[in-house]
């Protein structure tokens, strides 16, 4: 018998689910069900530390899904997301995928607001300390926790939380094959980014920002 557990909160909301059985169809559709909510909490802790605001109103000009998905790669979002990050005291590798996180993270907001793909949940409200994501289905086994302590900042969680969302995006993917191909690009852009949970106050804040 497989399960999938998520539990817990960060900061101001919590969630408590569970799944059991053993179709990996079943999982996929269980994964579906909180991955809205947990993509909502993503954008909003980044929204804490990085603006947004430009790189969200330049992709939503666009018209279409496609236009979106071409103008995620180009320079001129590029440069807005390098603007929006800033410099931070950080290796270049972590640097670099703070950015790639920022810019996916505002290219599927834009396709969720146009109606492609997942749509957001609901963010329930709570209060919490701490997250727990464990699954075993078939031979998959994960394991994500991150406990809030008072250097845990937002980034620290949007990251945790990109990374309990490429193994979502992932399996989908594998479970649900041809019938996820409506929502394929929304989820292969989450499935990109796949972080190692990090330290408390690993990413610091960029010059100028503070904790709001």
């Amino acid at each position: 018998m497989g399960f999938i557990e998520i539990r817990g909160g960060l900061g101001e909301w919590e969630i408590s689910a569970r799944w059991e059985g053993e179709d990996p169809q079943e999982a996929a559709r269980f994964l579906e069900k909180y991955e809205g909510v947990l993509d909502e909490v993503l954008i909003r802790e980044l929204r804490k530390e990085i603006p947004l605001e430009e790189p969200l109103a330049y992709l939503s000009q666009k018209k279409t899904p496609e236009e979106v998905a071409k103008a995620s790669k180009g320079g001129k979002l590029g440069k807005m997301v390098n603007e929006a990050v800033g410099e931070r005291d950080v290796q270049k590798k972590q640097l670099k995928l703070l950015r790639e996180l920022v810019k996916i993270a505002c290219t599927r907001k834009v396709l969720r607001d146009m109606g492609y793909g997942f749509r957001g949940g609901e963010v329930p409200e709570g209060e919490g300390e701490r997250f727990v994501f464990m699954a075993q289905v078939d031979r998959w086994v994960s394991v994500k926790k991150l406990s809030l302590g008072k250097n845990t900042t937002p980034l620290d969680i949007s990251q945790f939380l990109a990374s309990v969302l490429s193994s979502f995006y992932r399996k989908i993917l594998e479970w649900e094959g041809d019938t996820a191909s409506e929502k394929r690009k929304l989820i292969e852009l989450g499935a990109k980014i796949d972080y190692t949970p990090v330290v408390a106050g690993s990413i610091p804040r960029a010059p100028g920002r503070r904790k709001t």
